[in-house]
């Protein structure tokens, strides 16, 4: 998740930490992924105050990271949206085959960041590939 997201996670656990203002300018989806986190359920919004209607409304991946906070099996994931674990194997052995580096977390969480990698190289490279044309007069 964002590391704008996550420092607010971290503001959360703290002791005393009262961030009512920047989460009242959250999302919805996103407003959850924090109050899950934290877990602070005081902070959920009142459209679901309850903490498994509000796992509902993130994506797997803002699940992922949840468990990542709160140590929980990455299995609840899989569980929940049942997911087949045949196509995270498929899309994880087509990144290893092309070379794409992972981190060392396994599941979609580190398919997505390998992912992101590889568009982030893409960007960059069609960049520099706009510069060199433009120092060459468009050609």
């Amino acid at each position: 998740m964002s590391e704008r997201l996550n420092s607010i996670v971290r503001q959360l656990r703290r002791a005393g930490a009262d961030p009512v203002r920047r989460l009242e300018q959250l999302p919805l989806q996103e407003r959850c992924y924090v109050a899950l986190s934290a877990p602070r359920y005081e902070y959920l919004p009142a459209q679901c105050s309850d903490p498994v209607e509000a796992w509902h409304h993130l994506s797997a991946e803002q699940q992922l990271d949840v468990c990542y906070h709160r140590g929980w099996p990455e299995q609840w994931v899989w569980e929940d949206t049942a997911r087949p674990l045949a196509d995270l194997a498929e899309a994880w052995a087509a990144l290893t085959e092309a070379g794409v580096p992972w981190r060392g977390r396994l599941y979609l969480h580190s398919v997505a960041g390998r992912i992101r990698e590889l568009a982030a190289e893409r960007d960059r490279l069609h960049a520099e590939v706009a510069q060199l044309q433009e120092r060459g007069g468009g050609s």
